[in-house]
């Protein structure tokens, strides 16, 4: 890595420690988060390996499992927090969203379907101009903590913002947005294709829909599988999207054919528009 990744990289993390330490979580809890969100990958890669598909398959399951149980969520959401710097392709896709989102950085509206940590939101609002953000996610804890992380950085924006606690494929959305953020929601999601489609109608004609999702990524809370990049792109392409812009990046610096012939992770991120 080069001196301007040290730099950003102290400083995120630096920044998220002093944020933790305000809400009473000392950094030791962060460790153990990170540690326990690496073993539950681990976990659920061996998973994966044994039976080719992932642990869980309906929404049902992982809501009961995962984003219902508080305490679960919130050491899952500090430990993926910290993997934004800590693992190169989060990293990448954090840089890319960041990148993006400030060249689309005027209009009325921002909505960010599952905010989880919040790390995306706050760059958001650091990094555009809308006059109003929305954040949607189906778990209360992650809402939380993206509250508290907005509220302690900037203060003087919480008043323009909304959250909302719902499932995507069940709230009922009045608006069209500038930009739609969802990021590592898709494999989530039992129907993504029926998500996909909903948001095409919210997006606005000139607007531009940030998303990261992965192929062969097993992890406690996937449930929809994609065998590879092509898949993902035609899903996009099915729901009226183009590809405006976009990164594809397999683990251990794989080349892409390689990864899906192995069925290791590939994640993947784009920056789509209406056709």
């Amino acid at each position: 890595w080069d001196k301007e990744f040290y730099q950003k990289a102290e400083k995120y993390l630096e920044n998220y420690i002093s944020f933790l330490n305000s809400r009473g979580i000392d950094f030791d809890y962060a460790v153990n988060a990170y540690l326990f969100m690496v073993e539950e990958m681990i976990a659920a890669h061996f998973e994966f390996v044994t039976n080719g598909r992932y642990k869980y398959t309906t929404f049902e399951e992982v809501n009961r499992n995962v984003y219902s149980n508080a305490d679960y969520m919130r050491k899952y959401m500090v430990g993926l927090a910290i993997s934004q710097f800590f693992w190169e392709n989060h990293y990448e896709i954090f840089r890319f969203f960041i990148n993006s989102i400030s060249k689309y950085s005027v209009g009325d509206s921002y909505l960010e379907i599952g905010s989880g940590h919040g790390m995306f939101l706050m760059e958001a609002l650091k990094n555009s101009k809308y006059k109003n953000y929305t954040a949607m996610d189906v778990s209360a804890e992650s809402l939380n903590l993206t509250r508290e992380i907005i509220e302690y950085n900037h203060p003087e924006l919480k008043n323009k913002l909304t959250f909302i606690q719902a499932d995507i494929h069940t709230r009922e959305i009045d608006t069209t947005y500038d930009f739609i953020t969802m990021g590592e929601v898709l494999e989530h999601l039992e129907t993504p294709e029926k998500a996909l489609k909903k948001i095409f109608e919210h997006l606005k004609s000139d607007g531009r829909f940030f998303i990261s999702t992965c192929a062969n990524s097993p992890a406690i809370d996937h449930i929809y599988l994609f065998n590879n990049v092509d898949e993902i792109r035609d899903m996009f392409k099915k729901c009226g999207f183009i590809i405006e812009s976009e990164a594809v990046l397999p683990i251990n610096n794989y080349s892409e054919e390689k990864a899906v012939k192995k069925k290791v992770t590939i994640n993947y991120c784009a920056i789509l528009k209406k056709r």
